[in-house]
């Protein structure tokens, strides 16, 4: 993977199925109550090449 070469912040998304996504130099972009949306960068599964992605993301309570 390449590396940034600066800071850069991640956003990670536990799925309903256990998987995990990472959201490379992730910024929030709306918030509100129980949803929020990101865009950032997501590596591809060879872990060579980053595409442009934006999540929006529902919060659920955990018991």
């Amino acid at each position: 993977m390449r590396e940034f070469r600066r800071t850069s912040y991640c956003a990670s998304l536990i799925t309903d199925n256990g998987g995990k996504l990472t959201l490379y130099d992730a910024v929030l972009r709306y918030a509100k109550e129980d949803e929020m949306t990101f865009s950032g960068l997501e590596l591809d599964e060879l872990g060579t090449k980053f595409t442009a992605m934006s999540w929006r993301v529902k919060l659920v309570p955990t018991e």
